[in-house]
Parts: structure tokens; sequence; C-alpha cells
């Protein structure tokens, strides 16, 4: 819910302080880009999410090849991580509340701190979301407010500023950004001049692909393009039971088909909020394909919103795929284990063939807790030593991968 709210007062704010004539020329230029197109005579892997096996607490070290922790030290805290990424042996963390990004080594020590919050050339006026550009080698960070790209080292050190457009997410593609658009940031109301992806090159649009479905109208944003562990760009389109692969600037295929009994997806042609969408979850037990999408070189981790079973609520089950064995599992906790093998969380990306996700500070201090007034063992000694540190971590991230 905190995205949602997150893009509706960003877009408005972005509408009022645009100038009309800027408004006209991206919805024009969005209007006569080349559409990208779509080659579906390529084979595709159908992963049925209705079959899955249940992997128990006692159960999880079979299924962990290698398994890391590390903790964060910062002197300034971490209000929130909205986004997540490693590259080149750093730790980048998007922090939307305090609109800082906080780099880390390995060895979880902070190496720099961005706080460029200003009206000034190597300023930003409100903090979006943020890439790495591999061509580049640097990471690119975009401006909500003012539709401008912010480029820095990989270190932090800041590089150049650009013209960019209006975007949810970005991701860095060659020498151009894919930009992930929400209906309305075309800056057009015409449903059939809305597309989910748009390519460009600063402030000039190249291509766009994925043309807005009326389901999509009304949508809580989550990040639909990632990077595979193989280096293929992949995106997964709001609602969508389809994965697909960004070939090139100009074509996309079907790369995954997630098959799902009631699909949300089957709606898309009708316009509903997003309690009409919950409703069709919780009441008539539809499922919507969630994000992120994820992809190692032998697993994929994938997440179905489905209806809460013990409270009225739309929940989310994290499952991973084994290719090799071409079926999905998740893993079970108990209520109140008496000991844990090892804390996995849910991926928020990927960093070679590690699924990485975090413990919030938040989640260290329950697990503290908890343990001064129940009978509890961590078995892993790496994350058992973390815990029971007097440091405040501003975090823990946990990477892992699966055999």
């Amino acid at each position: 819910m905190k995205k949602c709210v997150f893009i509706i007062c960003f877009f408005s704010f972005l509408i009022s302080c645009t100038k009309s004539h800027d408004k006209h020329d991206i919805t024009k230029k969005i209007d006569s880009a080349s559409l990208m197109r779509g080659n579906y005579n390529t084979d595709y892997v159908v992963i049925n999410s209705e079959v899955y096996d249940k992997i128990d607490v006692h159960k999880y070290n079979d299924k962990i090849k290698n398994i890391k922790y590390i903790g964060l030290i910062s002197d300034e805290p971490i209000g929130a991580f909205y986004q997540l990424m490693i590259f080149d042996e750093k730790i980048y963390i998007l922090d939307n509340i305090i609109e800082k990004i906080f780099i880390f080594g390995t060895d979880g020590k902070i190496i720099r701190i961005i706080n460029s919050r200003g009206r000034g050339p190597q300023e930003y006026i409100g903090l979006g979301t943020m890439c790495i550009s591999k061509t580049d080698s640097c990471l690119i960070v975009s401006d909500r407010l003012s539709m401008h790209l912010l480029y820095y080292s990989l270190e932090g050190g800041f590089l150049k500023k650009e013209r960019g457009i209006a975007n949810c997410f970005i991701e860095s593609y060659d020498n151009k950004i894919m930009n992930q658009l929400d209906f309305g940031q075309s800056f057009s109301e015409d449903i059939d001049l809305n597309f989910h992806i748009v390519s460009t090159l600063k402030d000039s649009v190249l291509k766009k692909a994925f043309p807005l479905y009326p389901i999509q109208k009304n949508a809580v944003v989550e990040k639909s393009l990632s990077y595979n562990s193989n280096g293929d760009l992949l995106c997964t389109p709001l609602y969508s039971d389809t994965v697909y692969q960004i070939i090139n600037d100009s074509v996309y295929v079907p790369r995954y088909v997630l098959q799902q009994k009631k699909s949300i997806w089957n709606k898309k042609e009708e316009s509903l909020t997003v309690e009409e969408k919950g409703a069709f979850i919780l009441n008539e037990k539809y499922t919507c394909l969630g994000k992120p999408f994820l992809e190692t070189d032998n697993f994929i981790t994938y997440r179905i919103k489905i209806s809460g079973e013990e409270v009225p609520l739309v929940a989310s089950t994290n499952y991973y795929y084994d290719k090799s064995m071409k079926k999905s599992f998740y893993f079970a906790s108990e209520q109140d284990p008496k000991s844990i093998p090892n804390y996995i969380p849910l991926a928020e990306t990927i960093y070679n063939n590690f699924f990485v996700g975090y413990i919030s500070q938040y989640n260290i201090e329950s697990i503290r807790n908890w343990e001064k007034t129940h009978e509890f063992y961590i078995e892993n000694e790496e994350l058992r030593n973390l815990i029971h540190s007097d440091t405040d971590w501003e975090g823990i991230i946990v990477m892992y991968e699966l055999q």
C-alpha cells in the first residue's frame, strides 16, 4: 500500500509542476514512437502454480546450498528498504522515506550516503528509483518530481544530470533507459496512448511496448523489470500471467507463463478499482501473479497473491521453481518454532546465483526479544553471532543459493 501512495503522490505533484507544453511533448513523443514487436512463435515454459511442495522448517537446509549474512553498519539510520541491489561487491539501498541512497561494501560497512535533495544542478527534488548501468559502470537514479536522471559512480560520486521522462521504475539497457510507466504517465487519459514500457535516450522516446489493458488502469505499482543471472532483461506487466524477455530494442518474446486456476488477468478487459480486484481475490478466490519475478541459473522465485486463510485480506505466498525438477515449492514456517536452521527472507533481487533479501532492524529486535522470553535457538552460527551482538544493525542482508 505504501508503494501505491508513493506513486499517486508523486504523480499528482508531477502534473502540477510540469509545464503544459512539456506534457504535450511527452504525449506526442510516446504516441509517435514505434511499437516493439512480440514474437510469439517461440517456446516458453509453463509453471503450474497450483502444484508445489511444502518445505518444513527442519528441512530448510536441504534446499540451501550456500547462505551468507551481512550486518549493515551506518551512522545514519535507514528508514525503509524500498529498493535493494548488489553489484560489484557493493550493496545499494534506496530509502524512499528519508530520500537517501546508502552504499555499503559486502563487509557491511558504509561507503557513502547519497543525500542530494534540493534544486541545484547536482541534486534531485524527489528521489525516485535506481538501477545499475553495466555498460557505463555507474548508478542511475530518477528524480520523480522533475523528470531528470542523475548519474553517479559506483562509489556514489556525482557524474552528470540529464533530462528523462516520468516513470515508476527504471532499468538500464545498453545506453538506453527502460521506463516502467503507470497509467497517466504518458500525460494522456486515453488508455490507447498508455504503455507499460517505454525505452528512452535522455528524454527522447525510442520505442514503446505492452499497451495497457483496462485492468492495469488502477494498479498498485510494483517493479516489473529485472535482469536474470544470464543478463537477460525480463518484464512481467502488472497483473499479467506472462513473463517476457526483451530481446532487443524492437522485439520481446514470452519466456514463462504462470498457470493459475482463476487468474485475475482473465478480467484484463475490465476497468476495476484496486478494491474491486481485491474483492475478486478475497470473495471469489481469484489469484494474481505478484512481484518480483527473479531468476537464477537453476531456480525462479515468484509470488502469488491469494485470499488469506484465517483473516480476510489479500496475502502473498512466495514460491520457488526448480527448473530441473519442473516443480515449485515454498518454505513453511511454524507458529512458535523452538529453533531455526536459517532465516530465509523474501528475495528482493539477485546477485549472481544468489537470491538476496534482508532482515529489517525491527525483525532483528523481534528475534532478540523472542529469545529473552522463549526457548529458541538459531542454528546458523553466522546469523546467531549477528543477532547476539550488541551492535545496532541497520539491517542484515541475506544471500542464499538454492540446490
